[in-house]
């Protein structure tokens, strides 16, 4: 992984002048109100090293079943490492088709934040509005929510997104209730 790294830190460094800056980001993966912090009670029920956190105001549409929800936003500044919208596929692995940062995950960004030494995976997107090689702001829109990968495809299990934090420093996943510490402070 220190490979790795060295590759998006020099990479990061050079082309960080393109940098926006979003004055007025109060932090937080969605802006205010479009999302909720998920019940601390049921980490232990849930994903240990990701934290699923609960979208409002989504809209169905009625013939895709794709669901389109809040902006979700970067909380950090960093290197987009991965990023796809061309997920095609159902509520099982055998109806996933093609694209997508996998076939559970669905479309997704991978951003990695040199500053902090962290690697974030926002899954289950709508679609991305960012691309591989670009350099994000904190606060800056990655896309939209959605219901992509056969994880959240299936009936009950939208309207999230699925967040998993890489401590690069630490070489170890973030587990949830750090997650919501570092998402919700």
């Amino acid at each position: 992984m220190p490979k790795y790294e060295s590759l998006f830190n020099g990479l990061f460094r050079g082309l960080s002048h393109k940098r926006k800056v979003f004055d007025g980001y109060a932090g937080g993966v969605t802006l205010p109100g479009h999302s909720s912090k998920p019940n601390e009670r049921q980490y232990d029920y849930s994903h240990t090293f990701a934290l699923d956190i609960f979208l409002k105001d989504v809209v169905i549409n009625s013939r895709s079943g794709l669901e389109k929800g809040p902006e979700i936003l970067s909380l950090s500044d960093g290197l987009v490492i991965a990023a796809d919208s061309t997920w095609k596929g159902g509520a099982t692995l055998e109806t996933y088709r093609s694209g997508g940062i996998t076939p559970k995950a669905g479309n997704g960004v991978i951003v990695y934040s040199p500053e902090e030494r962290k690697f974030f995976l926002y899954f289950h997107l709508h679609d991305a509005s960012v691309a591989k090689g670009d350099i994000v702001s904190k606060g800056q829109p990655l896309g939209f929510g959605g219901n992509t990968g056969t994880n959240a495809r299936k009936p009950g299990h939208g309207e999230h997104l699925h967040l998993e934090i890489y401590d690069a420093a630490a070489r170890m996943f973030m587990i949830n209730s750090d997650i919501a510490r570092f998402v919700f402070q």
